[in-house]
């Protein structure tokens, strides 16, 4: 069985080394809703980071790489929509490991009810991310 500290610690210092907020509280916001929502896709999600990601988070060499394929699960199970990660220049593009420092990443759902799902926010971010996040995560047009 694979231990649960041992395995958010891991997490944790990952999110710190790559200057990025904590995006646990997004994702547990994300299973609520699929519990709400979509009990069928909730149990995957559940055994999913069970059978795979949580022992990834615990012994593999890209830990933060594991929690970013696991928030876009969460986004494919919560509906249709884009997985993307936004440069330091704001250029937006499908994302794929390995998750390159500075980066943005984000599952933009199809459904304009679901909110935007944060996977990835640099505590510092650049000004075309703070526009970005701004619009997409906070509703803001604008400064």
């Amino acid at each position: 069985m694979t231990d649960r500290h041992h395995a958010d610690s891991r997490l944790e210092a990952a999110l710190t080394a790559a200057g990025l907020e904590d995006s646990r509280p997004a994702l547990r916001a994300r299973l609520k809703l699929l519990r709400e929502r979509d009990a069928g896709a909730f149990e995957q999600a559940v055994r999913r980071y069970e059978d795979e990601i949580l022992p990834a988070l615990a012994e593999s060499t890209s830990p933060l790489d594991a929690w970013l394929e696991y928030a876009k699960l969460l986004g494919e199970l919560s509906g249709r929509g884009e997985f993307v990660a936004i440069d330091e220049t704001g250029l937006a593009s499908a994302w794929a490991p390995p998750y390159r420092p500075g980066t943005m990443v984000l599952h933009l759902p199809g459904d304009a009810a679901l909110p935007v799902l944060p996977a990835a926010i640099p505590t510092a971010p650049s000004a075309p991310q703070q526009a970005a996040r701004g619009l997409l995560l906070e509703g803001r047009l604008g400064s």
